[in-house]
């Protein structure tokens, strides 16, 4: 493969783009993708290097990365307020905003919800009729994350579908190429999505409880003042969208795994304690976040590339996370493997996803519950069981079509 060539916004690389890494991690570790003047950088030890030094390579990629064109962006200033999200910041101000919210995203605090996540994924799973085929994306991988934040949020459980959609809308820029007619229609979906949480902030004002909308209302900064109605926006739409991308692909992606990996269903039956490695390693290879994007504050030399101030840089954190370098025999799903979850699929260091406890304990109590009513899953309709999304930023299925053997597992259940 001729690395000056590869192109990762290409829908033919996105559907299998491993080989593709590796030809960039062992020869262009930099390597500037043609026709976007971004600069990917492929390894692992780079990617962890580059993570930790927000001087050089900061988090603030401006607006005009995401939107070409001046309508879109102008309706947002005039509709509304420009998309920001204070957690993709950088120090001192993003120090100060993790450090306001991270108390209601410690592990503790995350295994208060496990009573409530198990009902939620009990119920979903009693719907889940096995023995015929069902779309697993559709049925269980999209409902859950999205009912869970909504909950955590304190939105009304119906809204969950609205939620979503408007989730997959502000996805889309990530993947650029957009035509102005699609820059404005994210635009005008943003702005729905605004003013629906700007009427949950009175609500929560007038109403407080347990959840965050209400936690982003009544937090106060040292100085006594409130965050500002934008930083609020920005958080709560974050919150939404990551709650729902990563959790709802990494769910997919483990199920898909788990099928194409003949003898690790026996062993996560036999050995249910590995069933939180087999997330992490499920995590490593597929990815979720496929990457995430820096912007340099000055020159930067890195294995020989000169990468000028003010480049967009792509960290490519699904070819770090199969780096031989740091992950012997990387390609292979492996339940013994001791620094699986050093993985990137949640980034490092500073900008370590918020809300990665409450993803992990999501997907491992779903497969703790899914393999403990079912048995023999496989994919349900051969090699068109599932489809890829084209995107550069998430790694997603657009469906997931499996069945088990439910029998098997009530056999199962009896012996024992």
């Amino acid at each position: 493969m001729t690395t000056t060539n590869i192109n990762l916004s290409d829908p033919e690389v996105q559907r299998c783009p491993f080989g593709a890494y590796k030809a960039l991690r062992d020869e262009a570790p930099v390597h500037r993708m043609p026709n976007t003047g971004m600069y990917v950088v492929s390894r692992y030890e780079d990617i962890c290097d580059i993570v930790r030094d927000p001087d050089r390579f900061s988090m603030a990629v401006p607006m005009d990365f995401l939107f070409k064109t001046d309508a879109a962006k102008q309706y947002y200033r005039d509709h509304g307020y420009p998309r920001r999200t204070p957690l993709s910041s950088d120090p001192p101000y993003h120090t100060e905003f993790r450090d306001l919210l991270e108390p209601f995203f410690t592990a503790g605090r995350i295994r208060q919800w496990e009573p409530r996540l198990r009902e939620l994924i009990g119920n979903l799973a009693d719907k889940l009729e096995t023995d015929k085929p069902v779309d697993f994306v559709a049925d269980f991988c999209f409902p859950l994350p999205m009912s869970v934040m909504t909950v955590l949020l304190g939105l009304p459980l119906e809204d969950h579908k609205i939620l979503k959609h408007w989730t997959d809308v502000w996805v889309l820029p990530f993947s650029h190429g957009l035509t102005p007619e699609q820059e404005m229609y994210v635009a005008e979906e943003g702005i729905k999505l605004q003013r629906y949480l700007l009427d949950a902030f009175e609500r929560k004002r007038r109403e407080p409880a347990d959840d965050l909308l209400t936690v982003l209302v009544q937090t106060r900064r040292a100085d006594g003042s409130p965050l500002t109605t934008h930083e609020m926006l920005g958080f709560a739409e974050q919150a939404v969208v990551g709650a729902n991308e990563t959790t709802q692909n990494g769910l997919a992606m483990a199920m898909k795994e788990l099928i194409e990996n003949p003898g690790v269903e026996d062993r996560l039956h036999a050995e249910p304690g590995k069933i939180r490695t087999f997330v992490e390693e499920c995590l490593r290879l597929q990815s979720p976040t496929a990457g995430m994007y820096r912007v340099t504050t000055q020159d930067v030399e890195l294995h020989g590339v000169t990468i000028p101030k003010g480049c967009i840089v792509h960290l490519r954190f699904a070819a770090g996370n199969r780096d031989e370098r740091h992950f012997p025999n990387p390609d292979k799903l492996d339940l013994d493997r001791r620094n699986a979850a050093s993985h990137l699929a949640f980034s490092q260091a500073i900008h370590h996803c918020l809300g990665a406890p409450l993803a992990r304990l999501e997907i491992n109590l779903a497969f703790e519950i899914l393999l403990s009513r079912r048995q023999h899953f496989r994919f349900a309709r051969g090699a068109e069981s599932f489809e890829y999304v084209p995107g550069l930023a998430l790694r997603q299925l657009k469906y997931l079509w499996i069945q088990s053997d439910p029998a098997a597992a009530a056999a199962r259940a009896t012996a024992a």
